[in-house]
Order: structure tokens, then sequence, then C-alpha cells
């Protein structure tokens, strides 16, 4: 009678808590959970339990899931923007990959007809920043080139139908996502589905349906292997975990794909069908990876079985041949589907950069070294990484470093917990137990996020039958609509998650206290499987730092208030700088404002010093209309900077980044105050701001003596590592860097250089070239193009491609065409008739009028800086043509036979810009003087300073802070300057 009552009570108190709590309200959720846990909790006195009052919860369940068909609000029941995400992302896979859709729908909205507010920030999906409408509208620039022309205008087609019923707020929200994140497995049944219904609105609504089909499938396999009562149960979990709403996990399409393949693995194996149980794991692995963990029991019993030579039971044998044999034929399908296995080094490399930081959506062992739940990390719905209030970039940071901080630790809990569990499952002989402890392992040894929280729903097929486990999993759920429930509006998803990530921590400790227990294990075992793990991490921790520091004395701090020791007339903050461009480091500064009378603005930040002797000060600082003249001083003493200069005018018309670094000076091993004083502004500034992006201290010792073929070596590794495209500003960037790897070929190829460093090289060179070529419209017009062409006809594999159809192109426009593409269409062959009109060359307007020869010659004006690099780089693409990138010289004849004024505005470009920070024009004015010839006395010194500028990971810093890749103009540059220079050293 108490059942029914339960039964009857389960109706009325829903309807009662939805009724006072309102649409969408976690108390109604959460009484499907007290219900089922007090079900399992009630007794009866004989025979089996009636199941009627389960399945009435089961439905109410369903009910509050669904929020009594409001779905997503009014009714909507798809998740518009998830399936944007799957079906554009699948369907366009090819031409986008893991990184072109939110730059393609930008440049989508772009040529619209209909005028419309674009989004203020669009996440960049190669780095997973947020980058500003700017940068990525300049970054989309070049998408639409790699589709085919009827491909394209479907592509447009189809966001303009998700546009027509997706709020234009929602764009924002949209936007700043992480991208398609499915595995090529889904991409392919994806791709196989639109490509078979397309992505209309009644497409959309089957797709949506898919799900809750895989639902009620998993529903019927379990009552078919566990029973009844393990299903109903298995359903309310499911359609009651807080972590997985309908808001967040219904309507979209194949979300449920990777827990069907598990609950087909499980309930196979249960009803021995080994083979079938290898299918459905493979399908999970394909679909998520991680789910590879619960192989780990099927895996040992193997061992089991070929120590006893499967005497009893082949069941292990069979499963692993099911699950190979599917696992090879399905991934092998699903990479011919979606461009051959690339695909899956792409998805790995996707899955590493959200992988690699902190997210606060995250459950997992980390979370308890990481996260603090006294401050609390608030996400509106209406802005979801940007606004005043949400500061979870700035947070990041924080966990990142705790995280680290806390690594050996974190090491040594999940190498414990891995070895008891083995040790267990060694043991083990029930299904059901070690599906429950297989389950727990993504949460011990990854970092789920709240869309694997599905998964937990598999310990409820081993703890169905076990009431105190069964009441504690479901207890879990209940605690996590109470802390909704409870929480504050905006939801506090960081607090929530650490506190599911503790109960499922208790969870699992008390799991496996009740396994040792069952199997009777020693706590010798115990106590050795700890001493071996303490000691192979403490032997890790001696050797991991060793081989993997790349620069153990090279000390580097992000600038924010926390570093500040001392400070005087002045206040500060930490500001977000995303709205300017992506150079800053962590996308911020330290920005010091001058608050006293006169204004004497001064600020200490403490930076460590790994070595005793003599150290650089290399601070990048952001310059701007209000930025002042700031000095350097340490210990009381000014710093100089080239020797001289104590000051730094860090005025610009607009706002950037400059690094600068100070002369060596003697610095003690330990923690050091760097002062930073405004001394001053320039005329032309409206105020003394200053802004501090980072700091870092390099010593001398570490910079030894200067040495230009390691230094190329760190920048050519940067290059093969970081290849260029069209999200980099334009396909200009991929030919140049074209040019760059040809001549760095011919360089190490030489007897005096390295096989094997060539053959890295060459291998880069014709991947890139090849994937160049492979884009079907490059725009005619792209810098760079008649090199390219140059390339493919070395290799012999001109005429079908890309870059010979924008060429084809060009001929057929007959527009001017610049001096150096001219010329190097020349060198491929062309008529003068077929190249047409070309703009009259930038050196023979220099050698007239000597404009950028007098400019160089008055002192550094940050008014005219932007011009004259301009200027110095449309010289260096003239010269870079006229010498085949540094294998030729140019002639003494024409503009060229006066040496003597060539020589003079090189020496002065040198020496401009060493006073101008800018070490660019700096490399491009050695690139000027190696093509025309030229000795200059101070050549030497100014390709041994840029060594000395560059830093670890072969880069020069964010020379142009607010372009879609800030650091590689900078590398291209400094580059091709020491190749061009090495055959004559």
């Amino acid at each position: 009678s108490s059942l029914r009552w339960l039964s009857a009570s389960a109706i009325i108190a829903v309807a009662s808590v939805a009724l006072l709590a309102g649409p969408s309200s976690p108390w109604v959720d959460l009484v499907p959970c007290v219900l089922a846990a007090v079900w399992m909790s009630v007794p009866t006195r004989r025979g089996p339990k009636s199941l009627q009052p389960l399945v009435v919860i089961a439905i109410t369940a369903l009910l509050a899931h669904i929020d009594f068909g409001r779905f997503h609000g009014h009714g909507d029941y798809l998740d518009r923007g998830e399936l944007y995400h799957t079906t554009l992302g699948s369907h366009y896979f090819s031409e986008l990959g893991y990184d072109g859709l939110y730059a393609a729908t930008l440049a989508v909205f772009r040529e619209s007809e209909t005028p419309r507010p674009l989004p203020s920030y669009i996440r960049n999906l190669r780095d997973n920043r947020i980058e500003n409408q700017s940068v990525a509208t300049e970054r989309a620039a070049g998408v639409a080139a790699r589709f085919e022309p009827e491909r394209w205008q479907a592509f447009v087609e189809d966001v303009h139908a998700f546009d027509a019923h997706l709020p234009r707020e929602s764009w924002d929200r949209l936007l700043t996502d992480h991208g398609p994140e499915a595995t090529p497995f889904r991409m392919a049944m994806v791709r196989a589905l639109t490509d078979t219904f397309g992505v209309g609105e009644h497409a959309l609504a089957f797709y949506a349906l898919l799900d809750p089909m895989l639902i009620v499938g998993m529903l019927a396999l379990i009552a078919w292997a566990f029973g009844g009562p393990t299903a109903l149960l298995f359903a309310v979990f499911l359609l009651a975990n807080p972590l997985a709403p309908f808001g967040s996990s219904g309507g979209g399409m194949l979300r449920q794909l990777a827990l069907s393949g598990a609950v087909l693995f499980a309930t196979a194996w249960k009803r021995d069908r080994a083979a079938v149980a290898g299918f459905g794991l493979a399908v999970a692995v394909l679909d998520r990876v991680f789910p590879i963990l619960l192989a780990l029991w099927p895996l040992i019993a193997l061992l089991h079985g070929v120590r006893r030579r499967f005497a009893s039971d082949t069941a292990p044998l069979r499963f692993i041949v099911g699950f190979v044999v599917s696992l090879v034929a399905l991934g092998a399908w699903s990479s011919m589907a979606t461009g051959g296995v690339e695909s899956w080094s792409r998805y790995a490399e996707t899955k590493a950069k959200h992988e690699s930081g902190f997210r606060a959506d995250q459950i997992s062992l980390r979370n308890l070294f990481s996260v603090d739940p006294s401050q609390r990390v608030e996400k509106t719905d209406d802005d979801a990484e940007l606004s005043e209030t949400f500061r979870f970039e700035d947070r990041r940071r924080d966990h990142d470093t705790a995280a680290a901080r806390m690594r050996i630790p974190l090491l040594a809990l999940r190498g414990f917990l891995l070895a008891l569990i083995v040790s267990l499952l060694w043991r083990e002989r029930s299904l059901r137990r070690a599906l429950t402890l297989t389950a727990l392992l993504p949460f011990v040894l990854l970092h789920p996020t709240s869309d694997d929280a599905s998964f937990l729903a598999l310990i409820v097929l081993g703890f169905a039958r076990e009431r105190r486990w069964a009441v504690a999993i479901l207890g879990v759920a209940a605690v996590g609509w109470v802390l909704l429930a409870i929480g504050s509006t905006p939801v506090d998803l960081e607090r929530l998650h650490w506190w599911i990530s503790v109960l499922l921590a208790v969870l699992l400790g008390g799991v496996l206290v009740a396994e040792l227990r069952h199997e009777r294990v020693s706590h010798w075992i115990v106590a050795g499987i700890a001493v071996s793990v303490a000691t192979a991490l403490a032997i890790g921790a001696i050797l991991l730092p060793i081989g993997s520091a790349p620069s153990p004395w090279v000390a580097e701090i992000d600038a924010t208030s926390d570093h500040i020791v001392d400070m005087d007339q002045c206040r500060f903050r930490n500001e977000r700088t995303t709205r300017w461009g992506p150079g800053w480091l962590h996308d911020d500064q330290l920005l010091v404002l001058p608050s006293g009378s006169p204004p004497d603005p001064t600020v200490s930040l403490e930076v460590p010093v790994r070595i005793d002797g003599e150290v650089c000060f290399r601070v990048d600082a952001t310059t701007g209309p209000q930025s002042g003249i700031v000095r350097l001083e340490l210990d009381g003493r000014s710093l100089s900077v080239d020797g001289d200069r104590a000051e730094i005018d860090l005025y610009s018309p607009t706002i950037g980044l400059r690094s600068v670094s100070t002369d060596p000076v003697p610095c003690p091993l330990g923690r050091q105050r760097l002062r930073f004083r405004v001394v001053g502004r320039n005329p032309a500034s409206s105020d003394i701001q200053l802004g501090i992006d980072r700091v870092a201290t390099v010593p001398l010792a570490h910079r030894g003596e200067p040495s230009r073929v390691a230094a190329l070596r760190k920048a050519l590794g940067w290059i093969v590592a970081h290849p260029a495209d069209g999200f980099d500003g334009g396909w200009g960037r991929a030919c140049e860097e074209l040019v760059i790897l040809s001549r760095a070929r011919a360089v190490w190829a030489s007897e005096r250089r390295d096989a094997e460093e060539a053959e890295i090289v060459d291998t880069a060179l014709r991947d890139r070239l090849r994937r160049l070529d492979a884009i079907p419209r490059l725009p005619a017009e792209t810098p760079g193009l008649a090199g390219a062409a140059g390339l493919l006809a070395e290799r012999g594999a001109s005429g079908a491609g890309g870059i010979d159809r924008a060429l084809s192109e060009l001929a057929e426009r007959k527009t001017p065409v610049s001096f150096a593409m001219g010329t190097r269409l020349a060198r491929l062959g062309w008529s003068a008739e077929r190249i047409g009109e070309t703009h009259p060359a930038h050196a023979a307007r220099e050698f007239r009028e000597r404009r950028l020869h007098d400019a160089l010659a008055r002192p550094v004006d940050a008014a005219t800086r932007d011009i004259i690099a301009a200027a110095t780089r449309l010289l260096t693409d003239e010269i870079v043509a006229l010498t085949e990138a540094g294998r030729l010289t140019v002639p003494a004849a024409g503009e060229f036979a006066d040496r003597v004024f060539w020589t003079e505005l090189s020496t002065r470009g040198l020496e401009w810009s060493r006073a101008a920070h800018d070490p660019v024009s700096l490399a491009r004015f050695v690139i000027i003087a190696r093509g025309l010839d030229l000795e200059l006395p101070n050549k030497g010194t100014a390709l041994d300073h840029l060594v000395h500028l560059q830093r670890t990971d072969g880069t020069f810093g964010a020379l142009a802070p607010q372009r879609p890749d800030p650091e590689r103009e900078a590398v291209f540059a400094i580059t091709l300057a020491w190749l061009v220079t090495l055959p004559k050293e």
C-alpha cells in the first residue's frame, strides 16, 4: 500500500512543485530523484516490488526533463545552436575542418544583402581565444576560397536558413562557443544523413528525433538483459541528470550515440553476445574515444583466458575480435568519408586544445585541486564570456596555475586509483561490479564535461540491485538539483561542478572500499601500490623538468595586479584587451593610471630571477594615444635600452604592443622588484597611462654568444609547427611561407648544413604546397602567388590546381599587377603582353624622390613609424622578387647603379629600426642590403641583435597585435634575413 501511495503522490508532488516553482525549476527535476530513492529504500515483506510506482516516477522524470512540453522554451523542441554545429560542421567538414565554421559564418553575414549587426566577438577556433569583430573579419576574408562556387552558395543558404529561426542575439553566444568537436566517425555519420536528407526544417526535426529513438532502444536492451526495474531506474537517472538537462542535451543530433554503444556493450555481454558487445563498444569509442576505458575489464578477462587457454570461457576473445574488426572497419569508413586518416589527427589536436586548459563545466578529480569553491564565477545567458561580471578568462589562468602547482599530487592520486582499480578488475568476475569501476575511470583519469555526464548512468546498471548504492547515485543527482535550485542567478557553474566532483569522489571512495572488502584484498597490497606509484612519481618529478623545460633559466610573468608589491601616485586594474587584438597574453594587461598631483606614477612588480649573474629584462608594454614615457629601475638604478637610452616613449597613434629588452645588469638569484616610473609624455599623447602585458628575465649566461644558425633552427621549427593559411589574414601569408621554406631547404641542403633539417623542411614545403594548390578558388590578386607557381613548376606539378586557376583568372582580368608580381610572372615565362600593365617599381620611385631615405635621417616619430615600415615592406618585396629570396644579386644598373645611395639608405634604416624598436624593419633592411650586395658596418650587429630578441619558442613577440596572427610577420621577416645572409658568413 505504501508503494501505491508513492505512485499516486508522485504526480501530485510534481504537479504542485511545478505550479509553485514555475517553468524550468530545478525543484521539479529533484522530485523524481527523491521518489526513486524512496522507492528503493522501502522494503517489501514478500515477493518483488511493484513496478507501478517506478513507472510513474520515470514518466514524471520524463515530463520534468522536457519541462512539461516547453522543451527549449515556447514549445521549440529543436536545439538549433547544437544542430548548427553538428550539421553544418559535418556537412562542410572537407572545406572547413574543425576551425573554419565560425569564420565562414561571419563571412556569410558580411556578404549578406540585408544589413545586419555582426557579433562583437567571435572565438578563433584555431587557438580557442576570443577575438574582436575586426580581427575575426580579417581572418574570415579568405575562407570562401576553400569552397567550390556551388558548395559556397549552398553553405550561404544553409546559414541563412538557421539565421531565419535564431534570434540575432543568439549568434553572440553561438560564435563564442567551442565549435564542432565531434569525432570523424560522427562527422561521417552526420554527413551521410545530410547528404541524403539535407538540412531543411523537416530534416532537422528528423535528426532531433534520433536521440529519443536511441534512448528507447537503450531501455529495451537494458530490460532485456538486466530486467525492467533496472531499465526504469536507468531512465530516471538519465532523464533527471542535473548535468544534462534537456536545455543542454535535448533537441540535438546523435548526442546519445556513444552511450547507446556502451549500453549495447554491457547488455550484449550480459546475454553472452560478446562479438556484438565488441561492436557496441567500438561505436562508443569511435564516437567519444574515452569509452575505450570500458574495454579494460574484457582485456583483463582475455589475459585470464590466455593463461587458462580459454578452457572455460571464450567470451573475451570473441569480444576482442568483434571490437577490433568493428573498430578498423568503421574507422576506415569514417576516414574515407572525412578526408583520410589526417582527420583523426586533426580531431586529436582539437581535443588537446580543449583539454589543455580548465573549463567550468568539467567534472573530474582535477577540479578538487584547481577550484576554490568559495569564489564564484557567474555566467550569464546573454553574454557567453565577455561581460564585466563574468571574468572566466581571468579565472582560467588561476585554475591552470593551481592545476600546474598540484600536478604531482594529482598524478599520484590518479596513479594510485588506477592501479587499485586494475588490481580489483583482475579479481572481479561480475559484469555489474566491473562496469561500475570502469564507468568511474573517465572521472579519475580524464576531464569529462557535463556533456559526458550521461555516462554516469552506466553506474546504475551495476548498482540497481544493491539498495544502498542505488540510493547513493540517485542522491548525487538529487544534490546536484538542490545546488542548482539554491544557487544564484546566473548559475554558479564552477561551484556546481566542484560539488558534483566531490560527490563523485566520495562515491568512488565508497565503491573502492566496498570492493576491497568484497574481494578481501590485503592491506599490504594497497600499501605496495601506493609506494610503487609514489616512487615512480618521485623519479618522474626529477627527470621530467630536466627533459621538458626548454629554457630553465628564463622566467616570465603575465603582469597582473597580483604581481604589484609597491606603488605610488597611481591606481591600477586588470584590463581586457580583446577589443584591440589577439597579441596580448591571456587577452589582458595591467593598466596603471595616474592619481597624484603632480602626477608621478610608479609601480613595482615582483619578477623572478633564476640564476646569479647578469640579466636582461624584457618588457612587453602597450603603446597608444594615451601612453606615457616610462623608465625602468632596479634597486634605484635606471636600466638602459640599447646602451644609452633609459626612457621609453610608448606613445603611438594607434593601440599596439612594443617589446623592449634592457641592457644586462648584475642581478642576484631570487625575486627582484622591477620599478616602472612614468616620467612624462609625448607632446602628442593625451595622458601618461602605462599598460604592461608581460615581463621576462633572460640571464646573459643563457643568451650566450650569438648563434644565427641555432636561432634560425628555432624560427624554422616554429614555422613548421604553425602552418600559415587563409585564416591568418589572407593567402598571401601561405605563399610567403613557401618562399621561406624553399630558401631554407636550399640552405640546409648545402654541403655545410644538415641533411636531416633539409628533409624536415622539404616535407613541410611539399605538404603546404599541396594544400595551397588544393584550394579551389584562390584570389587572383594573392601576393606571392607567382612564387608558389614557380615552386610547383620546379616539381613538375603545375597545370591543374588552384594556383594555376588563380593565375589564369589574373591573366583574363588584365588588371595592373605590382612590380614584384610582374617580376615573378616574367620568371615563369609569361610574356609582357600576358602580364599586362605593371605598377612602377617602388625602388625606382624611391631613388627619384628619396622620401624614405630622408625620413630615416630624422628622429623616430611615432606618427610616421607605420608609414616608414610600410614603405620598407614594399621595397623588400621587390628585392626578394628580383633576387629569388637571396639566391641572386641585383645588378648595379638603372636605379640600383648608385650603390652609395642604397648603402646610405640601408645604414640609416638599420639605425632607425634599432631606435624605433622595430625588429621587422631591421630584418628587412638586412634583406635589402644582402640583395644589393652592400657592405654595411652595422649589419652583423643588427643580425646578432635579432638573435638576442628571439624568445624560447622561436618567435619575437606579438609585434602585430591587432592582426589575426600577431607573431608571424616578425618570424617570417627575421627568418628570411638570417637565411639570405647565412651563405655569406
